[in-house]
């Protein structure tokens, strides 16, 4: 319920727990684009890794956003840290016309349909959404010319009847799958 120039925005601190048992305040989660009266962080949810990077993540909700139709947001982990910079944003608006108050609550520690990747259960006023994850994969794409150098007084094919100058590319991807990939899917 953080208020901030006029309008109930809303925040999320993050703090750190020390081997003393102690809490250092290590910043804060907020939103500048969609904030007015949203209620940013009425609810969040640590969720298992979501990109496949190897650290948890967290799901914030802020249910009053857009008008009350509300919206949840997903920030990414690495190493010890909460990046932050939300990854993506999820407008009730996106989902089904009618929803209100989604983000109101969250749940992310499920696998409902057996996938091998978490998804997310959003509260909204009077119904339930389920979000299904899905695989990430990685691509690393190289790409090589061949002649690597053009000579442009060298006229060694032929298009639409006139002399050019050619050249090849060859384009080399190399996929990798970050989270786990079923066996139907396809990449």
């Amino acid at each position: 319920m953080f208020f901030s120039g006029g309008w109930e925005k809303g925040k999320v601190y993050i703090y750190r727990v020390t081997e003393l048992n102690r809490f250092v305040l290590e910043g804060a989660l907020e939103i500048q684009d969609h904030g007015q009266n949203a209620r940013f962080g009425s609810s969040l949810a640590p969720v298992p890794d979501l990109n496949g990077d190897g650290f948890n993540d967290v799901v914030v909700g802020a249910p009053l956003e857009d008008d009350h139709r509300g919206a949840i947001y997903v920030f990414f982990s690495q190493r010890n840290r909460i990046l932050r910079k939300y990854k993506q944003r999820i407008a009730a608006s996106d989902i089904a016309s009618g929803l209100r108050y989604f983000g109101r609550s969250i749940h992310g520690s499920m696998d409902m349909n057996e996938d091998g990747l978490v998804d997310l259960a959003v509260g909204s006023l009077g119904a339930a959404v389920l979000l299904w994850s899905r695989s990430v994969i990685r691509i690393h794409a190289n790409i090589r010319f061949e002649p690597s150098k053009i000579n442009v007084f060298v006229k060694d094919c032929e298009r639409g009847g006139k002399d050019v100058t050619c050249m090849s590319a060859i384009v080399c991807l190399n996929v990798t799958a970050r989270t786990a990939i079923l066996p139907t899917q396809e990449v």
